[in-house]
């Protein structure tokens, strides 16, 4: 039995020790799973391999592979982070934080699923001789420059700022530009918010920042604002948006939807916006007065200041 000055030393989150992942920090890990992944691939395995029954037919092992369920990986990650660290010594907070925010990071879940990941949308290219090649030019590296010119053909990511700068006008349409750039940046969140006021055609105006929810933020939030909440809050409410040209979607909430959430963080977005907004919707009849009802009434915030708005339009058209 140890003694209570062994247990403390044993137990002491001061004192160091060879890597370790906790329990608590398995949990946490376990506990990022994204949110298209299908339930049953959740859970834990109990052998990395799928047996092939068929006698005639021989196949390697790499390919009789079944996918690993992500407890499976956080397992194995487990296991390497253990494994590398060997040798090392530091305290079991040293050791959290290096788990957390250094080893999970490097996960590239839509390479580990990729049958499941949600589609990225492809890179924009502009052709040697087109005045979009030209303005590409104009904004581009030493290196980028040598290359474009090279293979007459210029490539931007679909979150580079510099994009909206080699479009120009010509026939893109900013709805697109703001989708395109979510579904890239940020393809298991939500796009909500004034975003979503933009995309549904209820504003005209539209932050710089694309606001989205989801509740484990990307690495690269450049372009972004990202907003969390409860996760049962955006549960529903929400619908996939086709990109034009391809099967790329990305979810944006509904406009009923939309607008209520801008009332419900109206410090963030204005109350003026969201009145507007639900005045828009209701004229064009791209929502009534029941939609928006509906999902207000649950809200503590947004519900009060829904009904008030809702009378003042109904005096209004009187």
């Amino acid at each position: 039995m140890l003694t209570i000055e062994q247990f403390s030393a044993k137990y002491s989150t001061t004192s160091v020790r060879p890597p370790i992942v906790l329990d608590s920090d398995r949990q946490w890990a376990l506990g990022r799973y994204p949110p298209w992944l299908p339930h049953d691939l959740i859970g834990g395995d109990d052998d990395p391999f799928e047996e092939l029954v068929d006698e005639d037919v021989s196949c390697d092992l790499t390919a009789s592979r079944r996918q690993r369920s992500w407890a499976g990986v956080i397992a194995d990650l487990a296991s390497e982070f253990e494994s590398h660290y060997n040798g090392q010594l530091k305290t079991y907070d040293e050791w959290s934080r290096l788990w957390r925010m250094t080893w999970m990071p490097k996960i590239d879940i839509h390479k580990l699923y990729p049958k499941f990941a949600p589609k990225q949308p492809p890179h924009p290219f502009f052709r040697s001789g087109s005045r979009a090649f030209e303005r590409a030019l104009a904004v581009a590296s030493p290196d980028e420059e040598r290359m474009w010119r090279r293979f007459g053909v210029a490539q931007l990511t679909p979150d580079d700022p510099r994009l909206a700068d080699v479009e120009g006008d010509e026939g893109v349409d900013i709805k697109q530009r703001v989708l395109r750039f979510a579904a890239y940046r940020y393809p298991d969140g939500i796009v909500c918010l004034t975003t979503a006021l933009f995309i549904h055609d209820l504003t005209e105006r539209y932050s710089p920042d694309i606001w989205m929810w989801g509740t484990e933020p990307p690495t690269d939030t450049r372009g972004l604002s990202l907003f969390t909440t409860d996760p049962k809050v955006f549960a529903t409410g929400h619908a996939p948006y086709l990109l034009d040209g391809g099967d790329v979607s990305v979810r944006v909430t509904t406009p009923a939807r939309s607008i209520v959430d801008c009332f419900s963080w109206h410090e963030r977005v204005g109350l003026k916006v969201a009145e507007a907004a639900l005045r828009k919707a209701i004229l064009q009849g791209i929502v009534t007065p029941d939609d928006v009802t509906r999902v207000a009434s649950d809200r503590e915030v947004a519900a009060p200041l829904v009904t008030a708005a809702l009378s003042k339009l109904k005096r209004s058209r009187k």
